[in-house]
């Protein structure tokens, strides 16, 4: 019976965890298409991070065999360099492109989260 509780792991949603609701990042608000990452592209990142994150984008794209433009604006991203950015390594999205690649140790301990 317990496995059928939302509030036990084993018996709650996978998507939604148990609260019977799915919150989901608004692209269109967080980035701006027409600039590029080197432009400030992604709105919530401080001018501080924004080389971290290029750099950590850079390894994570070398990492699948394809080079990441931070100067081209992000509407003009190859599909699967704009999905690195907006949906990160490991999530379904991206690994369309990469289905037998495992995500790289060194991008933020195996995993670059996206904006």
């Amino acid at each position: 019976m317990g496995d059928f509780s939302f509030n036990k792991p084993a018996g709650a949603c996978p998507t939604c965890t148990g609260i019977g609701t799915v919150h989901r990042a608004n692209a269109g608000r967080l980035v701006d298409e027409e600039r590029s990452v080197e432009g400030g592209a992604v709105l919530g990142w401080p001018p501080a991070l924004v080389a971290h994150n290029i750099r950590v984008l850079r390894a994570a794209a070398g990492h699948y065999g394809f080079a990441f433009a931070p100067g081209t604006p992000v509407k003009a991203l190859a599909p699967a360099a704009r999905d690195l950015l907006l949906h990160g390594v490991g999530s379904a999205e991206f690994d369309r492109y990469f289905p037998d690649t495992p995500p790289p140790a060194t991008a933020a301990k195996g995993r670059f989260e996206g904006y």
